[in-house]
């Protein structure tokens, strides 16, 4: 059986049982969001760089498309000279 020290211990205690439980909760609930909000911002910053990455592309393949007109002009007109010349 308790005694009244006990009794009177654990009511000079209760405002703490209640903070700690309150205070770890705050935390994760802080660090929860922090984590989240890290994972966005990496998860932000991959995707800017997969665009650039894919603007890139992009231009690359139109840049090779160009030069593929330009070099199949070239042999045409290489072509037409040979043709000429012979």
């Amino acid at each position: 059986m308790m005694g009244p020290a006990w009794g009177h211990i654990i009511l000079q205690l209760n405002p703490l049982i209640a903070i700690i439980p309150a205070t770890l909760a705050a935390y994760l609930t802080y660090r929860l969001g922090k984590h989240k909000s890290d994972r966005e911002e990496r998860f932000a910053e991959m995707n800017y760089w997969k665009n650039v990455a894919e603007e890139e592309r992009k231009r690359r393949m139109e840049t090779e498309d160009e030069l593929d007109t330009v070099r199949q002009a070239l042999r045409d007109e290489r072509a037409k000279k040979h043709k000429e010349n012979n």
